[in-house]
């Protein structure tokens, strides 16, 4: 509980305008990591917010990030998939990270993202490691 507690103090901190964008999309989580951790942190960050955000990819099972060299990280397949892809087309979108590490988890989500042809992306993250 003391890790999600953490999101209220985020989200006190985080000052965005969202006029611009016509969705905001979180870095998904996969079904085992949400398990271990019970919440998705990007997605708890803008809950406390009062964000409203939707949910436009999926991702498989994959080696934290943090854990992998970044050789592996560059040289990984793209865990990613679009989800109702028709929905996001000629769409400002706002796509939102927890923790920018070596930049691969939002090169990879942009890289799905840009499929459905979006009329541009934006990133922001929370905070740099």
């Amino acid at each position: 509980m003391g890790d999600y507690a953490l999101s209220e103090v985020l989200a006190e901190l985080l000052d965005i305008d969202l006029q611009g964008y016509d969705a905001v999309i979180p870095i998904p989580l996969s079904e085992n990591r949400f398990g271990e951790r019970g919440y998705n942190q990007t997605a708890a960050v803008l809950e406390q917010k009062r964000i409203v955000y939707k949910e436009a990819l999926a991702t498989t099972d994959r080696a934290r990030q943090s854990e992998l060299s970044k050789v592996l990280r560059v040289n990984g397949e793209n865990p990613f998939s679009v989800l109702n892809g028709s929905e996001f087309r000629d769409r400002r979108l706002l796509l939102v990270d927890d923790v920018y590490t070596t930049g691969m988890t939002v090169h990879h989500a942009l890289e799905k993202l840009y499929t459905i042809s979006p009329s541009s992306v934006d990133v922001l993250t929370f905070s740099k490691a």
